[in-house]
């Protein structure tokens, strides 16, 4: 009988550790809503200006008019919360796309990007930081005399400082 009862005591012990961890986890999202409202409400305003300071390519062409979306990416306790937004623009530009990288570049350094992770080199994009956002240059169809590329402009609430550049 009194190996039960441990069993029993144990197994209540456990379950009130679970629902203290739940209970804790969930005031925890709830206490960092206004935060991460607060915060997506400024990036709302700030990513289209963003995506503007960069500018164009020069003599490129713009494909598709520059989207948005507001996503939850997160799972668990983080499911449902707004806490990432991405802003999209493909364009078609005359020459090769180490010409249009090397612009890009120069502008993104001025205005205090990093390349995030600069032991990744890709055929397919470049990846520039500044927290708590993300650009993405990606490098779609090359022809002889154009190249095609989307600029992603991503800002997340949880993409801070110790996250850019990646080590």
């Amino acid at each position: 009988m009194r190996g039960k009862a441990r069993g029993v005591t144990f197994f209540l012990v456990i379950l009130a550790l679970g629902i203290g961890l739940a209970w804790g986890s969930h005031s925890y999202v709830k206490s960092k809503l206004p935060e991460i409202e607060s915060a997506r409400e400024a990036a709302l305003r700030e990513g289209p200006a963003m995506m503007a300071r960069l500018g164009t390519y020069p003599n490129s062409v713009a494909l598709e008019d520059l989207t948005q979306e507001l996503t939850s990416p997160g799972k668990g306790m983080w499911k449902g919360v707004k806490n990432r937004i991405v802003w999209r623009r493909e364009f078609r530009a005359p020459g090769v796309k180490e010409e249009m990288l090397k612009w890009y570049s120069a502008k993104l350094h001025d205005d205090g990007w990093v390349i995030w992770d600069p032991s990744a080199t890709s055929e397919i994009q470049t990846q520039w930081c500044k927290p708590n956002w993300l650009l993405t240059i990606q490098h779609n169809v090359k022809h002889e005399n154009f190249h095609r590329f989307v600029l992603q402009l991503e800002w997340m609430w949880s993409f801070t400082a110790d996250r850019c550049p990646l080590d």
